[in-house]
């Protein structure tokens, strides 16, 4: 069933259209349109769905509407939390350039498309911050490509399943609940599962392993 909007969300929507036509390769300005669209529901009058809506009127599928907006809501997060821009690529790197002796936090560059915003919104909030102040680093004046932004991200992640890996073992190993067979074994199988993701799963299936570890969950629950 089709709603009729009022004259005001008919105005509100025809701005922010125009925001989307202007801007269809400016991600943060198109992504941030596509939202307050899909919030306010304000194709409702024309479509069933916010999907049916940016196929359509945009010939834009799901995922990539819905890119655009995390992208965007990821530039917000860094802009929120001290990071202000809006230069082209271009200028980010002279800036970039002339600022060897700059720590990077003080650094205000934003991604300058969505390609690069793209891997970031794989991580939280906080993350996002900590993965792209060590991509301006990384740059270290050059340019800024969405690879190195996606290589810094798979570090971050990497990094805190370590970090939890490592609380992991470290409570088998100092709990006197447990024997010290059973602390070596699961040691040695945290240690095989670790080595087969540090190989990204080439030698071994990710997703079997995952089948046969909730397996085992449910016999124990079961027991």
């Amino acid at each position: 069933m089709l709603y009729d909007i009022t004259l005001s969300e008919k105005t509100q929507l025809q701005e922010l259209e125009t925001v989307i036509k202007k801007n269809i390769q400016g991600f943060i300005l198109t992504g941030n349109a596509l939202a307050e669209i899909r919030d306010s529901r304000l194709y409702r009058q024309e479509y069933h769905t916010f999907e049916d809506y940016c196929k359509y009127e945009w010939d834009m599928g799901k995922s990539y509407s819905n890119m655009l907006i995390l992208s965007s809501d990821v530039v917000e997060n860094l802009k929120q939390n001290g990071h202000q821009g809006g230069h082209s690529e271009t200028q980010q790197n002279k800036m970039n350039a002339n600022s060897a002796d700059i720590n990077p936090s003080e650094i205000k560059i934003l991604p300058a498309n969505e390609r690069q915003a793209r891997p970031l919104t794989r991580l939280n909030p906080e993350r996002q911050v900590e993965a792209w102040l060590k991509v301006i680093e990384a740059a270290d004046g050059g340019r800024i490509s969405a690879a190195l932004v996606a290589r810094i991200v798979q570090a971050v992640q990497d990094n805190k399943t370590d970090k939890e890996i490592a609380k992991i073992k470290e409570r088998i190993d100092t709990e006197s609940i447990y024997t010290r067979s059973f602390k070596v074994g699961f040691q040695s199988f945290l240690d095989v599962v670790c080595e087969a993701r540090d190989k990204d799963w080439k030698e071994n299936s990710k997703k079997a392993v995952i089948k046969h570890i909730d397996e085992l969950k449910k016999l124990i629950i079961e027991d």
